[in-house]
């Protein structure tokens, strides 16, 4: 490849992760946005509807978090990045497509009776949607790894596309996969959301390090 080639494809992957970092950062923003507004002239109101609004605030720093995630694994891949294909452009389309929709998976997840004591059946439904949304954008970052691996679209002098970053990736998507049979059991399904990540995360640095011990 010339110089003037391999400049080029430098350029497109730079830009890929330019776009997805903008769509990331107005899905995290959208988030916002969905925020309900505390109403209220005394401190009493004003925490009042704070209180009824806690499910969509919880909904939202969860959501955030996911994303963020979501965003961090993106970023560490994509910095050993020096070319594209229409494949990798495509799979990343595809992650993109799950984090656009994550916002208004939150707001589903969110029913306009959750903070009033009434019978919510339809919940498990809407935290399935969720998990679904989330299980495509692992399963995208999935093929998204495997790609750039085997068409040699990234640096090789480095671990992100060793098995390590795969079993941690499948911890999280398994987290996700896991937690819509519990849903139907208990509200507390979504606590594997958040325990999985980062026990996932020290169990792959534990394995890394004892794989470079040997």
């Amino acid at each position: 490849m010339s110089h003037e080639a391999a400049e080029m494809q430098a350029s497109a992957a730079e830009r890929l992760t330019f776009f997805s970092d903008a769509v990331v950062a107005i899905a995290m923003t959208l988030l916002a946005l969905e925020l309900p507004v505390p109403e209220g002239l005394s401190i009493a109101e004003l925490w009042h509807s704070v209180s009824d609004g806690w499910f969509e605030y919880a909904a939202f720093v969860l959501s955030f978090v996911v994303i963020a995630q979501q965003w961090t694994g993106h970023h560490r891949l994509f910095r050993y990045v020096f070319a594209t294909d229409r494949t990798l452009v495509t799979l990343n389309f595809l992650w993109l497509f799950a984090i656009v929709v994550t916002p208004f998976a939150t707001k589903l997840l969110s029913p306009e009776n959750a903070g009033e004591g009434g019978e919510n059946t339809s919940q498990p439904l809407r935290f399935t949607f969720y998990a679904l949304v989330q299980i495509l954008a692992g399963v995208a970052m999935l093929l998204i790894m495997r790609h750039l691996r085997a068409a040699r679209l990234a640096r090789t002098d480095n671990d992100m596309y060793g098995p390590g970053w795969y079993l941690n990736m499948l911890y999280v998507v398994a987290a996700f996969v896991t937690s819509i049979p519990v849903a139907f059991l208990t509200n507390w399904a979504f606590l594997l959301w958040i325990v999985v990540p980062p026990v996932a995360d020290a169990i792959t640095q534990r394995w890394r390090g004892r794989t470079a011990a040997r």
